[in-house]
């Protein structure tokens, strides 16, 4: 039988880090229930954080020579996998759902593994003022441009669009879609749902990852909005890490945003 290739692939903010935190968590009790957590790099000897998301993003530019190197990599850990095909490899990396290209990196597996793929998505306007949060605040020039852009452009949100390639490469009956959302979880819970979605026994895994990227109060966010400058990039969270130190439970989120 062939071993499974389950990819989690998103979308971004619908719980993928605490999803990879669980994975890094666990990665030790998965080995040995026959489930491969590769490293960074997808291998075998480096740090396990539960995530592959800038390795992957490193091929976009060359999808043909990415794709080759995710084959050899993931093709060198099947040795490791149980014969019997109850095991497998687990890769995360929410930006595989930002439809540009990557499901390429995977098509030359197709023979060789049961591939299975897990999205999540979210309702659209959470999703959006999540994101504005998370990474645009930091670097737009106001929520309204953004969003506009966001909407029309790069089909943000458009969760038919981001998995259409998925659908198109491996066919509807590779990929299991969840919405996220507490109320839709299995028991309640993320990651209880994400081993229901995986084929994970839940039972003998530790389910106690906290909780990444919390959201923060409209005020505290609009402080970030005021002093962009403070922010590298996007992705700089030193900013965001000082209010939710400082300010603590005033600085987080307690309801709808005022934004829409």
């Amino acid at each position: 039988m062939k071993s499974k290739l389950i990819l989690h692939i998103g979308a971004p903010k619908c719980g993928s880090s605490s999803i990879q935190t669980f994975l890094g968590q666990n990665r030790r009790t998965l080995k040995n229930l026959g489930y491969l957590v590769p490293d960074e790099k997808l291998g075998s000897g480096g740090k396990v954080p539960g995530h592959h998301v800038w390795f992957l993003q490193s091929h976009r530019a060359d999808l043909a020579e990415g794709e080759r190197v995710v084959r050899d990599r993931l093709l060198s850990l099947q040795p490791k996998l149980p014969d019997d095909g109850s095991g497998g490899i687990i890769l995360s990396a929410e930006n595989l759902a930002d439809n540009f290209g990557l499901e390429k990196l995977f098509t030359g597996l197709r023979q060789t593994f049961d591939i299975r793929i897990i999205a999540y998505v979210r309702r659209q306007d959470d999703f959006l003022l999540s994101s504005w949060q998370q990474w645009n605040v930091k670097v737009a020039p106001d929520f309204w441009t953004w969003l506009l852009r966001a909407i029309a452009v790069q089909k943000r949100g458009d969760w038919y669009f981001a998995l259409s390639p998925w659908i198109r490469e491996f066919g509807t009956d590779s990929i299991t879609v969840r919405r996220f959302g507490r109320q839709y979880f299995e028991d309640g819970d993320l990651l209880a749902d994400f081993c229901a979605a995986a084929g994970l026994p839940a039972n003998r895994l530790d389910l106690n990852a906290p909780s990444e990227n919390t959201g923060l109060s409209d005020a505290s966010v609009d402080f970030a909005f005021a002093v962009q400058d403070l922010f590298e990039n996007a992705h700089d969270s030193d900013f965001y890490n000082m209010i939710r130190q400082w300010g603590g439970d005033a600085a987080q989120k307690t309801g709808d945003s005022s934004l829409l």
